[in-house]
């Protein structure tokens, strides 16, 4: 029985405020980032080359999530082969066969109305070339390398989707522009 039902819960402080029984935690996964091994997360689709928008607000990219528990993606890092490195700060709990989109703006207003699930900030996707690198502390969880060219065709306006015939055996994936 909960004694004071009305106060509120300060999420992973070690005090039970409510005086439910249970301290608050801003995850119920149990799992996270650190738990992922390769091929956890798959990269489906990358929007690096926007138009409608400005490059600023307008880039994103999709993943696949190919873990069999619900996992909270805190921890993650987002990088390439180049400066850019940021880790995902805050609680992205996701669930086995969702997608997760990572973004440069969450308002579906001023992004080119894509429901953004994480602000990346400053990451940014090359037009030509870049990698975007999923990993944690120890393993490299998925790893795209795009050049603009034959293997991974870019068309401004156009994103970039997993081919669905492709397979990854340890190899960059191919991608095709979006139909």
């Amino acid at each position: 029985p909960d004694i004071n039902p009305d106060a509120t819960e300060i999420n992973d402080d070690g005090i039970d405020q409510d005086c439910d029984g249970v301290d608050g935690t801003s995850s119920t996964a149990l799992y996270d980032a650190e738990d992922l091994e390769y091929g956890s997360l798959i990269v489906t689709e990358i929007m690096n080359d926007t138009v409608m928008v400005s490059e600023g607000v307008g880039e994103w990219f999709e993943v696949y999530v190919n873990y069999p528990y619900e996992v909270d993606l805190i921890g993650l890092v987002l990088s390439d082969l180049g400066s850019d490195s940021i880790t995902v700060s805050s609680s992205l709990v996701v669930q086995p066969g969702e997608y997760v989109v990572f973004g440069a703006n969450t308002d579906t207003t001023a992004n080119g109305g894509i429901t953004v699930d994480y602000d990346f900030g400053s990451f940014s996707l090359g037009n030509s070339d870049d990698e975007i690198i999923l990993s944690n502390s120890t393993t490299t969880i998925d790893d795209v390398e795009y050049d603009g060219g034959p293997l991974f065709p870019s068309t401004p306006g156009a994103a970039m989707s997993l081919d669905p015939a492709a397979t990854d055996e340890g190899v960059v994936f191919r991608l095709d522009v979006a139909k």
